[in-house]
Protein backbone atom coordinates (compact mmCIF):
# COMPACT_ATOMS: atom_id res chain seq x y z
CA UNK A 1 0.00 0.00 0.00
CA UNK A 2 2.43 2.31 1.25
CA UNK A 3 4.22 1.87 -2.52
CA UNK A 4 1.73 2.87 -4.31
CA UNK A 5 0.55 6.03 -1.96
CA UNK A 6 4.73 6.89 -2.88
CA UNK A 7 3.97 6.18 -6.89
CA UNK A 8 0.45 8.45 -6.72
CA UNK A 9 2.34 11.04 -4.94
CA UNK A 10 5.39 11.30 -6.88
CA UNK A 11 2.79 10.89 -10.14
CA UNK A 12 1.07 14.24 -9.02
CA UNK A 13 4.05 15.64 -8.47
CA UNK A 14 5.39 15.59 -11.65
CA UNK A 15 2.44 16.14 -13.65
CA UNK A 16 2.22 19.61 -11.65
CA UNK A 17 5.33 20.45 -12.69
CA UNK A 18 4.92 19.51 -16.51
CA UNK A 19 1.66 21.61 -16.38
CA UNK A 20 2.75 24.72 -14.66
CA UNK A 21 5.46 24.65 -16.61
CA UNK A 22 6.19 28.61 -16.92
CA UNK A 23 5.78 30.58 -20.35
CA UNK A 24 8.28 32.71 -21.24
CA UNK A 25 7.73 35.44 -19.32
CA UNK A 26 8.81 37.48 -16.06
CA UNK A 27 5.18 36.81 -14.71
CA UNK A 28 5.16 34.37 -12.11
CA UNK A 29 2.49 31.03 -12.19
CA UNK A 30 -0.04 32.63 -10.09
CA UNK A 31 -0.13 35.95 -12.18
CA UNK A 32 -0.72 34.02 -15.23
CA UNK A 33 -3.48 31.96 -13.09
CA UNK A 34 -5.58 35.27 -12.58
CA UNK A 35 -4.73 36.52 -15.97
CA UNK A 36 -5.99 33.39 -17.93
CA UNK A 37 -8.76 32.85 -14.92
CA UNK A 38 -10.35 36.22 -15.91
CA UNK A 39 -9.79 35.25 -19.08
CA UNK A 40 -11.70 32.40 -19.87
CA UNK A 41 -14.79 33.53 -16.82
CA UNK A 42 -17.54 34.59 -18.23
CA UNK A 43 -18.63 36.14 -15.28
CA UNK A 44 -16.90 39.32 -13.76
CA UNK A 45 -15.50 37.97 -10.64
CA UNK A 46 -14.52 39.86 -6.98
CA UNK A 47 -11.22 39.02 -5.51
CA UNK A 48 -13.03 36.31 -3.20
CA UNK A 49 -14.41 34.46 -5.92
CA UNK A 50 -10.79 34.14 -7.92
CA UNK A 51 -9.59 33.26 -4.68
CA UNK A 52 -11.94 30.30 -3.96
CA UNK A 53 -11.64 29.44 -7.90
CA UNK A 54 -7.85 29.15 -7.53
CA UNK A 55 -7.98 27.67 -4.42
CA UNK A 56 -5.69 30.25 -2.41
CA UNK A 57 -6.04 33.09 0.28
CA UNK A 58 -7.31 36.45 -0.75
CA UNK A 59 -4.14 38.46 -0.14
CA UNK A 60 -2.31 36.01 -2.90
CA UNK A 61 -4.72 37.33 -5.02
CA UNK A 62 -4.74 40.22 -3.85
CA UNK A 63 -0.80 40.65 -4.18
CA UNK A 64 -0.35 39.22 -7.75
CA UNK A 65 -3.49 41.37 -8.84
CA UNK A 66 -1.68 44.52 -7.99
CA UNK A 67 1.21 43.71 -10.22
CA UNK A 68 -0.92 42.65 -13.25
CA UNK A 69 -2.74 45.73 -12.48
CA UNK A 70 0.39 47.82 -12.57
CA UNK A 71 1.75 46.25 -15.75
CA UNK A 72 -1.38 47.30 -17.46
CA UNK A 73 -3.36 43.52 -17.74
CA UNK A 74 -5.52 44.12 -15.23
CA UNK A 75 -8.25 46.48 -14.08
CA UNK A 76 -10.65 47.09 -11.24
CA UNK A 77 -13.80 47.34 -12.36
CA UNK A 78 -16.16 48.69 -9.24
CA UNK A 79 -19.44 47.87 -8.31
CA UNK A 80 -22.27 50.01 -8.85
CA UNK A 81 -24.19 48.72 -5.83
CA UNK A 82 -21.02 48.22 -3.28
CA UNK A 83 -18.81 51.49 -3.30
CA UNK A 84 -16.13 49.11 -2.15
CA UNK A 85 -16.62 45.96 -3.77
CA UNK A 86 -14.96 44.93 -7.73
CA UNK A 87 -13.98 42.88 -10.00
CA UNK A 88 -11.30 42.39 -12.13
CA UNK A 89 -11.44 42.71 -16.00
CA UNK A 90 -8.63 42.42 -18.32
CA UNK A 91 -7.45 45.37 -20.48
CA UNK A 92 -6.36 45.49 -23.86
CA UNK A 93 -2.90 44.90 -23.25
CA UNK A 94 -4.15 41.60 -21.08
CA UNK A 95 -6.31 40.33 -23.77
CA UNK A 96 -3.62 40.80 -26.61
CA UNK A 97 -0.91 39.07 -24.21
CA UNK A 98 -3.18 36.26 -23.10
CA UNK A 99 -4.64 35.53 -26.85
CA UNK A 100 -1.21 35.83 -28.27
CA UNK A 101 2.22 34.13 -28.35
CA UNK A 102 1.50 33.61 -23.85
CA UNK A 103 -1.74 31.83 -24.76
CA UNK A 104 -0.29 28.79 -26.72
CA UNK A 105 2.59 28.41 -24.11
CA UNK A 106 0.70 28.63 -21.66
CA UNK A 107 -1.96 26.53 -22.82
CA UNK A 108 0.73 24.08 -24.58
CA UNK A 109 1.13 21.12 -22.36
CA UNK A 110 -2.81 20.70 -22.08
CA UNK A 111 -2.95 20.82 -25.88
CA UNK A 112 -0.64 18.33 -26.27
CA UNK A 113 -2.81 16.15 -23.67
CA UNK A 114 -5.65 16.44 -25.50
CA UNK A 115 -3.85 15.12 -28.75
CA UNK A 116 -2.54 12.26 -26.93
CA UNK A 117 -5.33 11.32 -24.76
CA UNK A 118 -8.11 12.69 -26.82
CA UNK A 119 -11.13 14.65 -25.29
CA UNK A 120 -12.97 11.31 -22.97
CA UNK A 121 -9.97 10.74 -21.25
CA UNK A 122 -8.35 14.15 -20.80
CA UNK A 123 -12.10 14.96 -19.04
CA UNK A 124 -12.11 11.87 -17.17
CA UNK A 125 -8.79 12.52 -15.74
CA UNK A 126 -10.12 15.90 -14.90
CA UNK A 127 -12.82 14.30 -13.05
CA UNK A 128 -10.39 11.83 -10.97
CA UNK A 129 -8.53 15.29 -10.40
CA UNK A 130 -11.12 17.06 -9.10
CA UNK A 131 -12.62 13.82 -6.81
CA UNK A 132 -8.95 13.70 -5.21
CA UNK A 133 -9.11 17.02 -4.57
CA UNK A 134 -12.57 17.33 -3.17
CA UNK A 135 -11.19 14.34 -0.83
CA UNK A 136 -8.15 16.22 0.66
CA UNK A 137 -9.72 19.41 1.40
Amino acid sequence: MKKSVIRAMASADEFARHIHTNPNTPLNAMQLDILFTVTNTPEAMRPSELATKLNVNRPIITKNAAVLIDLGYLTKVPEDDDGRAFTFALTRSGESLTSGLLGKQYYGNIDKLLAILGKKKLNKLTRLLDEANAALH
